[in-house]
C-alpha cells in the first residue's frame, strides 16, 4: 500500500474537521449570546438561562454556554440531576468553575468524595484567577469530609404521630 497517495486525502480530511469544528453562528446567536451574557453578570440568572437554552441547539458543545446554564440552573436552586450533564460536558475544559460546581452537585447528591476530588482539581487552577479563594474551598472540603462521616453512621429511627395537638 502507498502511504504516499494518501496523504493528501487526510490532509484534506483533517482541513475539512478542524473547518467544521469552528462554528459559524448567526446573528441571531451572537446577539442571544451577549444579551445572556449581560443578564448572566447582572446575576439575572432566570432570563439569562432563558436566553441560553433559547440558542444551545446550534451549539450544545460550547463549554462557556454549557457552564453558563449550568451556573444559572445552580443559582436559581434547580435539582442536580437537571445541572450535572451541563457540567459533564466541561469537566475537562480549562474553566475552573466548572470543577468548582461540579464539587457542589456532587454535594448535594450525598457524593462527597467527588465533591472533594473536584473541590482538589479546583485548587489546582491559579487562585487569582478563580471565583473561590483556598481559604473558602479548604472550608468546603472539610464541610464534604464531616457531611462523608456523618453519612456513613446514620442512626435509624422511627418518628410515630403522638395525636393531634
Amino acid at each position: 500500500m502507498n502511504l504516499k497517495k494518501h496523504i493528501p486525502l487526510f490532509l484534506a480530511l483533517l482541513i475539512s474537521l478542524s473547518a467544521h469544528a469552528q462554528k459559524n453562528h448567526t446573528k441571531q446567536f451572537k446577539e442571544t449570546l451577549n444579551e445572556a451574557d449581560i443578564l448572566f453578570d447582572m446575576d439575572d440568572f432566570k432570563n439569562a438561562e432563558r436566553n441560553y437554552l433559547s440558542i444551545y441547539k446550534e451549539d450544545s458543545t460550547n463549554e462557556q454556554l454549557n457552564l453558563n446554564i449550568a451556573i444559572c440552573k445552580y443559582k436559581l436552586k434547580e435539582f442536580p440531576d437537571s445541572i450535572l450533564p451541563y457540567l459533564i460536558k466541561v469537566d475537562k475544559s480549562k474553566y475552573a468553575e466548572a470543577q468548582f460546581y461540579e464539587a457542589k452537585i456532587f454535594h448535594l447528591e450525598h457524593k462527597f468524595n467527588e465533591a472533594i476530588e473536584h473541590y482538589g482539581r479546583y485548587k489546582k487552577f491559579d487562585e487569582n484567577k478563580r471565583d473561590v479563594k483556598n481559604a473558602e474551598v479548604d472550608r468546603l472540603i472539610e464541610v464534604s469530609k464531616h457531611a462523608a462521616e456523618y453519612m456513613s453512621n446514620t442512626h435509624q429511627a422511627i418518628i410515630k404521630n403522638m395525636g393531634a395537638t
